[in-house]
């Protein structure tokens, strides 16, 4: 038997059985899922952070010093 012919059987026959196994498309869909919502969870939540600053900056409640260290002002 070539080279060729053996990756052709054991990698076709291994991915076929991966892909038509239910159990292992539910684990990869659920991993998906779970890793893009996390994802948008951790990119949202650092905007929110950013915001929220600039918001308690402008309104004169957050100082920042020339070396980047914040101070509350207002209480």
């Amino acid at each position: 038997m070539d080279i060729v012919q053996l990756s052709e059987i054991g990698l076709s026959g291994m991915l076929y059985d991966m892909f038509n196994n239910p159990m292992l498309q539910a684990c990869l869909i659920g991993g998906t899922i779970a890793y893009i919502a996390y994802m948008y969870g951790k990119n949202t939540r650092e905007k929110t952070i950013e915001k929220t600053l600039n918001y308690l900056i402008k309104e004169g409640y957050l100082n920042v010093d020339k070396d980047g260290d914040i101070k509350i002002i207002k209480k």
